[in-house]
């Protein structure tokens, strides 16, 4: 903890000025700068005009394969299989999750005991994208070879190999055949690339390779990323730390992924966006009461937070100005799309908590 000396506001009323010797902790700069920023374009927001009727159309007809034919899966079961992928990868599983489950119950039970040594799984793909869906892993045993290593053959089967490199990285600690998988996809999917010409690769199975060796669908960001980029370009409109309070952690990246370790699923987005910007705020504000400010500001603060009123901006110094206009706008938000879902008693809790 070092002091530097500040010129700052001594009455918002009188205009006077005199010198304020306050403490600094130092914190470093964001690391993440504007790069966020580019994911918060309008081409990435929602439309909020699309037609619900069409939606809803397409989302019963997607039910409807996923859910048709769902006591026969001797033929059709990896196309169901195929099928969930797809909808997995687009980010909206969520979306189905009661038919996803359903179809993955069957699928399990009706072919539990295929895996006793026939040849109902022989294809690297289906196996891989089955285990990925389903965390079977001892399915994965019967593409070795005597000497307990994936049979070399297997690296023919590009698609299966990247099932599998898909699949491996699943594992956790001490799944061994899943580390082993890892090791063996990388090496010969690498050398697929490289060695394209004599392959004569599908395109589109080799820009699927190529993607996948770069970041792999586990690692996907999607939806996450837009958020980010709408999260960042708040927090650099409403409050510009860098410039503004260049005293405070700027640390509006990792309050996001903080969040996001509560709160990851597709459909918890409005949660994720919200508390991100709480606890932003809260950062700034225990930065302000534990480094910056002066008692008598404290105080000021205190009872404009006690207060929640607007009115009470021009008792601040402009710094604090800032920050409650930021937060008592960033809070008007928050209570603007509660009434708007029939959860004001909420924002009673939420506002309540800040003067605590």
């Amino acid at each position: 903890m070092s002091f530097e000396v500040f010129p700052a506001l001594a009455s918002a009323q009188t205009g006077a000025t005199h010198v304020v010797k306050r403490r600094s902790a130092g914190y470093h700069p964001s690391v993440w700068g504007d790069h966020f920023l580019t994911y918060a374009s309008g081409s990435l927001t929602i439309n909020e005009r699309a037609d619900e009727q069409r939606i809803e159309k397409l989302k019963m007809e997607v039910k409807r394969m996923l859910t048709d034919h769902a006591d026969d899966f001797d033929k059709p079961y990896d196309n169901k299989l195929d099928l969930i992928d797809q909808i997995q990868r687009l980010g909206i599983g969520y979306q189905f999750a009661g038919e996803i489950d359903e179809v993955l119950e069957h699928i399990h039970i009706r072919h539990s005991k295929c895996d006793n040594g026939d040849n109902a799984y022989d294809d690297l793909r289906t196996a891989a994208l089955r285990f990925r869906l389903l965390r079977q892993q001892a399915i994965f045993n019967k593409f070795k070879d005597s000497e307990g290593k994936f049979r070399e053959s297997l690296v023919e089967d590009v698609r299966g190999l990247l099932s599998l490199y898909e699949a491996s990285h699943l594992r956790v600690h001490g799944e061994d055949i899943l580390e082993e998988a890892l090791s063996f996809t990388v090496r010969h999917l690498k050398e697929a690339v490289q060695e394209n010409d004599d392959l004569k690769l599908n395109p589109n199975l080799l820009a699927e390779v190529k993607h996948a060796l770069e970041q792999c669908l586990r690692k996907e960001l999607k939806l996450h990323r837009r958020e980010l980029g709408e999260i960042t370009r708040w927090w650099k409109d409403c409050l510009d730390v860098e410039k503004n309070l260049p005293f405070a952690r700027d640390r509006i990246t990792e309050c996001y992924f903080w969040i996001l370790g509560v709160y990851f699923e597709p459909d918890f987005s409005l949660a994720r966006m919200m508390l991100t910007k709480a606890t932003a705020l809260t950062s700034i504000l225990d930065d302000i009461y534990d480094v910056y400010g002066t008692p008598k500001e404290l105080q000021l603060l205190t009872s404009a937070i006690d207060r929640w009123d607007v009115g009470a901006i021009d008792e601040l110094p402009q710094y604090l100005q800032i920050f409650y206009k930021a937060l008592l706008d960033t809070y008007g938000e928050f209570e603007k799309v509660l009434a708007e879902q029939g959860r004001t008693y909420r924002f009673f809790y939420a506002k309540e908590a800040v003067s605590l």
